[in-house]
């Protein structure tokens, strides 16, 4: 029994003897079989010098230089393939020769005509219902009260202000005035680059986004809508002193989003707020008064 035992031990000793000797010899191999790979050499034409653009290729600009096999992922070109090829890049020195690199003709360059004459713009509104041109003006952010995020190019906008209509020393009223009606929005621009809304959002990449906010406004305006917001922005200064109606130091304009097309009715009611509108005076009519006739009596 106790032979037997000592058996076992010994059959299990070789077995583990002989595996790892065989595992050793197999990792062995395999080591040996990927240096050799590795070790295997291809040669490739490479450049002896510096060459530019469409220089044609001769003898004096290839040498021989030997790359590892494993390196070369394009298809080697013989020399034959190579001579009197025309580089389609400026190439460098000990740059592999490669098919995308090389012409078979020069590759000719665009030229760009620069005109002289001086380029002159046509001022005058154009005709047949194309786009006529308008007055622009750009106002900073910071002269509004409010302003609406969900503002971009094209929108329309009313120009409110809040003006004094009674003032004593016990107490102010006031009275709510249109500056301009329905006034196109052209653009918005922060840190003097344009952007088409209030908020923009730039794409960085998939994951990052950037996010910037405007901080003026271009309207477009008419002559009317210029003398109001100037004349009113002025006046309402004197309001924005005042410190009970200082409301985070803004200034008295606010901004209202309208619609494109304004009823008539609307726009009617809106009129006779704007800060300029005068009633039309009613004219007086005056009636003459009948003087009583003369009576002349005669005495007999």
């Amino acid at each position: 029994m106790k032979k037997d035992r000592t058996r076992l031990i010994i059959g299990i000793l070789m077995s583990l003897v002989l595996f790892s000797s065989f595992t050793g010899l197999w990792f062995y191999t395999k080591d040996k079989k990927m240096q050799k790979q590795q070790n295997e050499s291809v040669y490739v034409f490479v450049l002896s010098r510096d060459i530019p653009k469409n220089h044609r290729i001769t003898t004096d600009d290839l040498r021989l230089e030997a790359y590892p096999k494993s390196a070369v992922k394009w298809r080697v070109l013989s020399k034959n393939e190579i001579l009197h090829k025309y580089a389609k890049t400026p190439l460098y020195r000990g740059e592999p020769l490669i098919p995308n690199k090389l012409s078979d003709a020069p590759i000719e360059e665009k030229k760009v005509v620069v005109s002289k004459e001086p380029v002159v713009k046509n001022l005058q509104p154009k005709e047949n219902n194309e786009t006529q041109l308008h007055d622009v003006a750009t106002f900073s952010l910071s002269l509004f009260h409010n302003i609406d995020p969900t503002l971009k190019s094209g929108d329309h906008i009313d120009i409110v202000t809040v003006d004094l209509k009674n003032q004593n020393r016990m107490n102010n009223s006031f009275t709510t005035k249109y500056i301009a009606i329905s006034v196109p929005v052209i653009s918005f621009s922060s840190n003097n680059i344009r952007q088409n809304a209030y908020i923009a959002t730039k794409y960085v990449d998939e994951k990052q986004t950037l996010t910037t906010t405007a901080d003026s406004i271009t309207l477009q305006l008419t002559p009317r809508n210029v003398k109001n917001l100037l004349a009113l922005y002025y006046k309402t200064l004197q309001l924005n002193a005042k410190r009970p109606y200082n409301d985070a130091n803004k200034g008295h304009l606010w901004i209202i989003k309208t619609a494109k097309k304004i009823d008539e009715k609307e726009l009617k009611q809106k009129e006779h707020l704007l800060v300029d509108y005068k009633a039309p005076r009613k004219r007086k009519v005056y009636k003459r008064k009948k003087e009583p006739g003369v009576r002349i009596d005669y005495e007999d």
